[in-house]
């Protein structure tokens, strides 16, 4: 197959990042419960678990968008302006398994789309919510307890009317302030991003146990967020999950974009956290910092990781392994 050069540009940059995003994934699917043991025994509070947790994730996409930068600068600084190159079929199939990962990705986005789409249809229909919310929220008449903040770019709460009439004001007060720790959170925003990274890991068994360890640790930050250490909004954010709980016996949970109080998952760590006394760190609030030790330090990780690509992309080492690759087969 002859190809010409903006077409073999392309396909580098796809075939590369197959490649290596791949590796990753594979190696973080062989170690992750290893990995996450560590992460959760060392981390300082909740909302740093799970911005670790976060960054863990998207290795294989950051791994991979690096090495097909590299690569694509490298080929488009030493390839010769040609007509046409013939290349083999393992240099195809990469860059087609690339494509792969993105459409993969995209369509996943879409399902997530239409999904906050049915719950925004949901939510038209409900009436004004008797909350101390200070965003749009609505009542809704639904089988499972719902309390969620559905929406990326005007999150909006969502709120079962059997919940609204089974608590009391203390315990409403609560549940809004926990949705509203995940508004000031951005976890709606930080949740589609563990959807949507186009890699090979999203398609393996070890991604359900990764997001799931996620949301554990953004629920128990959300907790301690909306508390604030209050031994009275504890206990009250306490008895208002066991309600949920007791009413979303039977009802199976809907799939809803963003964050819920409750998804029918067992309560009983949260609720034993809530009633314990909270630790002196709990209520750490370091964000980006839990990622590299501060917003600075992130700021240079990154800084560091394109310098890498940009020094790699420099060597003719670099655009020889790659004519290597795109040769291999032909």
């Amino acid at each position: 197959m002859t190809l010409g050069f903006e077409t073999r540009w392309v396909l580098v940059a796809l075939a590369s990042y197959a490649v290596v995003s791949t590796a990753a994934s594979l190696l973080l699917a062989a170690g992750l419960r290893s990995v996450l043991a560590r992460l959760v025994s060392r981390s300082p509070s909740p909302r740093t678990t799970a911005d670790r947790i976060l960054l863990l994730r998207l290795l294989p996409c950051l791994f991979g968008a690096l090495c097909a930068v590299a690569a694509s600068l490298a080929f488009a600084l030493f390839e010769p302006r040609t007509h046409g190159e013939a290349v083999g079929w393992p240099f195809v199939c990469a860059a087609t398994a690339g494509a792969v990962l993105l459409l993969l990705a995209l369509g996943r986005g879409a399902r997530s789309a239409l999904a906050s789409l049915a719950v925004g249809e949901v939510w038209s229909a409900g009436s004004p919510a008797r909350t101390p919310a200070p965003l749009a929220a609505r009542e809704v008449e639904a089988d499972f307890p719902v309390v969620a903040l559905s929406g990326l770019w005007r999150p909006r709460l969502v709120l079962a009317r059997r919940v609204a009439d089974a608590c009391s004001e203390e315990e409403m007060q609560a549940m809004v302030a926990h949705e509203m720790a995940h508004l000031h959170a951005h976890d709606n925003v930080r949740q589609a991003v563990l959807t949507l990274c186009p890699d090979l890991f999203a398609l393996l068994p070890a991604a359900r146990v990764l997001e799931r360890s996620w949301r554990e640790a953004a629920e128990r930050a959300a907790d301690e967020a909306a508390t604030a250490g209050d031994e009275s909004r504890r206990l009250a954010l306490a008895s208002a999950l066991v309600k949920v709980a007791r009413l979303a016996v039977g009802p199976r949970a809907p799939v809803l974009p963003g964050s819920t109080l409750l998804r029918g998952e067992p309560i009983a760590e949260r609720v034993r956290s809530l009633l314990s006394p909270p630790a002196s760190d709990a209520l750490d609030r370091s964000g980006v910092a839990g990622l590299g030790g501060s917003p600075r330090g992130a700021a240079g990780l990154a800084l560091l990781a394109v310098s890498s690509a940009l020094f790699a992309a420099s060597r003719p080492e670099l655009f020889e392994l790659v004519e290597a690759a795109i040769r291999l087969g032909r």
